[in-house]
């Protein structure tokens, strides 16, 4: 058998081979290629929806439109997305397992160098006008995925409360993106929040992704469980936030701006009778950074000085937790590590900080902040990705 001929036949079974989630959703993703001239759909699960602004095969012209035309079940779905540009706020409650599938410029793409997708918005909020009992930072994201309205909101103060109570429902347990860009590109980002990602009440991992904002680039929100792999996230002002679980692996945070923080993050005590008690039951609630980089942006200006600028977070409450391990740190970084909330309003009565075995300019332990705790080896097992989640990784593809 010729190489044509067997790569013709490995093409034949590529479907069945997604299904079991093996590592050739790069042979849908590829767009080029006689093949792909046959069949866009070539190499895809069986039942994908092409979404594409200009390709002649495209049923859907949008992003959204596709996502509408999606069976109201449980059954699993995938999109195929053509290269460009979509402007579109997505808002996804559908409880199925989705998977969106980015066009890229390689066969086999490891990281969101390869991505040719990018959906963006320009909506931000701003927070001198915001009325809190009808607007939500959840309503200017980029992308939404939440079982409902209430659940995507960050709602307000200690416990985010909403103002109706959140309907006690789960959305998906398995929302997938793969080699995606989602930007926020307001301009009048310094006036408030401008997302370009928002969770709640859900199980979501990203695959090669780009997720591009200034301030609060990313809510993790209530009962909410992400995994980012092979991404890159920038932003200037508490740009990951929120309540839930976010696990950052081998990814890059990129620090815009002259000056900001990482994270921002809430608990709750797990205590059920407390009002809105959001806590997620069942893994360790907080922002984790594993094999990663924290450094400036590569589209910041060259010339501006962001030596000592930036924080690795501060506790938006004072339940908040962050863990940084094997994780390279430039010079941007306070040698202090983590920041007060405010000198006021420190927040650090009960917050869990930590890091381990960290590299670069901006890894100096013996400068941290008091409420930095330095982990020991056996310390630093507590905070394993399989602990994190409580042994439930069932969601994650570890062969991209």
């Amino acid at each position: 058998m010729g190489l044509g001929a067997a790569f013709a036949v490995f093409l034949a079974f590529a479907p069945t081979f997604a299904l079991a989630g093996l590592p050739v959703y790069g042979l849908c993703q590829y767009l080029q290629g006689p093949l792909k001239s046959l069949n866009i759909l070539a190499g895809c699960p069986p039942g994908t929806l092409f979404v594409s602004a200009q390709h002649p095969a495209a049923r859907f012209r949008t992003v959204g439109a596709a996502l509408e035309a999606l069976p109201d079940d449980l059954t699993p779905c995938w999109l195929l997305i053509d290269a460009g540009e979509y402007e579109e706020t997505l808002n996804i409650s559908r409880k199925g397992p989705i998977t969106l599938l980015g066009a890229t410029s390689t066969l086999l793409p490891h990281d969101h160098t390869a991505n040719l997708v990018t959906i963006f918005n320009k909506l931000f909020m701003n927070q001198t006008t915001q009325d809190h009992n009808l607007q939500d930072n959840a309503d200017i994201s980029v992308l939404n995925v939440a079982p409902n309205k209430y659940a995507a909101w960050t709602g307000l103060g200690f416990f985010g409360a909403t103002p109706v109570p959140i309907p006690d429902e789960f959305g998906t347990k398995d929302f997938r993106v793969y080699n995606v860009n989602l930007e926020n590109r307001a301009v009048n980002h310094p006036v408030g929040p401008a997302l370009a990602l928002n969770l709640g009440y859900v199980r979501a991992s990203f695959y090669g992704c780009a997720l591009r904002s200034w301030q609060d680039t990313i809510f993790i929100g209530k009962n909410a469980s992400a995994y980012f792999v092979n991404s890159q996230i920038l932003g200037q002002t508490d740009f990951i936030y929120g309540y839930g679980t976010a696990w950052f692996a081998n990814s890059t945070m990129g620090l815009r701006g002259p000056g900001g923080y990482v994270t921002a993050w809430k608990g709750t005590a797990d205590d059920p009778t407390l009002p809105n008690n959001y806590t997620n039951k069942d893994n360790l609630f907080g922002a984790y950074f594993w094999g990663s980089r924290v450094v400036k942006s590569p589209d910041s200006d060259p010339a501006l000085d962001i030596t000592g600028a930036f924080s690795l977070g501060r506790p938006w409450n004072n339940l908040s937790r962050a863990v940084y391990q094997h994780t390279y740190m430039d010079e941007s970084i306070k040698a202090e590590g983590f920041s007060l909330w405010t000198t006021t309003d420190p927040r650090v009565e009960t917050i869990e900080y930590a890091e381990y075995d960290n590299s670069g300019p901006g890894w100096m332990p013996d400068e941290r902040i008091w409420f930095d705790t330095i982990l020991t080896k056996e310390e630093a097992r507590r905070y394993s990705l399989s602990n994190v989640f409580d042994h439930d990784l069932s969601w994650i593809d570890f062969l991209y």
